[in-house]
């Protein structure tokens, strides 16, 4: 079933903010100079309604503003709240920094926007936001988490007190009902009008049930494919239960027990295949090394047991299915940008026409920290886990070649994930092209090694001759000055591609 791709939605810009911090300190405030408020929130204190601070008031910020603690605060001077991007935008797996009012109170927002890299970049240099000239509105009871000290308090900050009855009933209340929706902006694309006032609800509407339909069909794809998965495992079960014996109920007991023995028989196998394997040294015996082992079963050594690789593509494979999923999908194409910019696992033909074709998608800006899942420790470690071993190539012996290929292999199948191609259809990208300039690269190191090892002629000399080029280009272990392969294939030549 065909589905209405999501366009590519723009996240908003940096806030406004200054350079430096200006060498008068009268002009702005820092997080440092504020003080917890103990009376920020007094909605169900009991208060009476003439008391002032049950009414709804304004702030107005006079200063610029500096966080150098870090404690991430909007201009309401509360906690902010953390989105995180969707696949389909400017920087994928990136958190988006807004209004803590931004889900309560939209009416109250206060319209701050910042991505966490923007953020960081201005935590580093120390560079003060530019105070908002509109109004902060606050609801009835609440008021800002942090306040100025004393001595700049009244310098800094201006509230105004407004009783109930005297806000005009028909003050234009702000929502986010879809046009303020993560990352849209306020204004207009270019080349396009803005749409009558009395035709928005209506358009809106249309929007969330378009958004609500495709959600509902894409990112359910991972619940169907479990359900398959759980029907064929049980109707495998059921068979070999027939097969072993005249048919009886199937109970919990016999499958454990069906499913126990073929476990073990594996686990033997490899822990027969470890002992034959291991080196006898007598100086490495002792309960500290059996405390290494077991530490070493929890984390592979690319190193190691060259049957490590096994559990490499477990990880592989379950961060494959993760990306297909919605909590997911933001972090795939930062992940894959972040190995091949990083890498040259593929060569420089494929990363300069990666980078022609993708330019900035994706890309971790400089000197920023990659896209992690920050509420999702171990994904995060299982991130990092990978990349390091991505990162750490090895090309001899030969056992390490099967790594190295393992590892393209991976940043193929990324590619090859449906949810991805479709969050990014409207960049159109050569996703067939790229997945066979892949398949090419992979193919010509694998037979060149081979070759290389046993019969050179069995490869024409120039496509040996061009997998030589490859091969050395792709190679960390040697030091010595090479120049980008240019043995540029059908994958690439069908599509005009070139090398220079």
């Amino acid at each position: 079933m065909a589905t209405q791709p999501v366009a590519l939605l723009p996240l908003p810009p940096p806030p406004a903010y200054l350079p430096t911090l200006p060498a008068d300190n009268h002009q702005y405030f820092l997080s440092s100079q504020l003080i917890p408020n103990p009376q920020k929130d007094v909605v169900a204190t009991g208060l009476p309604a003439s008391d002032r601070r049950t009414w709804p008031h304004l702030q107005e910020i006079l200063r610029a503003f500096m966080d150098d603690k870090g404690r991430k605060l909007c201009w309401h001077m509360r906690t902010i709240v953390k989105l995180l991007c969707p696949a389909n935008s400017d920087y994928p797996g990136r958190y988006l920094y807004v209004c803590h009012y931004y889900r309560t109170h939209p009416e109250c927002d206060c319209r701050y926007r910042e991505l966490d890299f923007h953020f960081e970049r201005r935590y580093k240099n120390k560079q003060p936001l530019v105070a908002t000239l509109d109004c902060i509105p606050f609801p009835a009871g609440h008021g800002p988490q942090w306040i100025p000290i004393k001595l700049i308090r009244f310098d800094t900050m201006r509230r105004i007190w407004r009783q109930p009855d005297t806000v005009e009933a028909t003050e234009r209340q702000r929502t986010n009902d879809g046009r303020d929706m993560l990352v849209v902006k306020r204004v207009p694309h270019d080349g396009q009008h803005p749409a009558p006032v009395q035709a928005l609800p209506e358009v809106v509407q249309e929007i969330q049930d378009i958004q609500k339909r495709i959600l509902s069909i894409r990112f359910n794809d991972h619940d169907h494919i479990q359900l398959f998965d759980h029907n064929e495992a049980s109707k495998a079960i059921h068979k070999l239960v027939l097969d072993a014996g005249p048919p009886e109920p199937i109970t919990a007991d016999a499958i454990d027990t069906l499913l126990r023995d073929r476990v073990l028989n594996t686990q033997r196998t490899q822990q027969e295949y470890a002992a034959a394997s291991r080196t006898n040294n007598e100086d490495n015996d002792g309960d500290e090394d059996e405390d290494e082992d077991e530490d070493d079963e929890d984390e592979p050594d690319p190193d190691g047991d060259p049957w490590e690789i096994n559990r490499w593509n477990s990880h592989f494979h379950t961060l494959i299915k993760w990306f297909r999923t919605s909590d997911g999908l933001p972090f795939a194409l930062p992940f894959l940008r972040e190995c091949l910019d990083n890498n040259a696992i593929f060569g420089a033909v494929m990363q300069e026409q990666f980078d022609r074709l993708f330019g900035m998608l994706g890309r971790t800006p400089t000197g920023c920290s990659p896209a992690r899942p920050e509420d999702n420790e171990k994904k995060s470690e299982l991130l990092d886990r990978v990349y390091a071993f991505i990162a750490s190539q090895h090309h001899e012996p030969i056992v390490h070649r099967f790594q190295s290929q393992s590892k393209r292999r991976f940043l193929r199948d990324l590619l090859y994930i449906k949810e991805v191609q479709e969050a990014y259809a409207v960049c159109q990208l050569p996703w067939k092209k790229l997945i066979a300039a892949a398949n090419e690269t992979i193919h010509l190191i694998e037979s060149t090694q081979e070759a290389k090892d046993f019969d050179w002629t069995r490869l024409p000399p120039a496509t040996y001759k061009r997998g030589l080029e490859l091969v050395e280009e792709v190679s960390v272990l040697d030091s010595r000055d090479r120049t980008p392969w240019s043995g540029i294939g059908d994958s690439f030549a069908g599509f005009g591609w070139s090398s220079g």
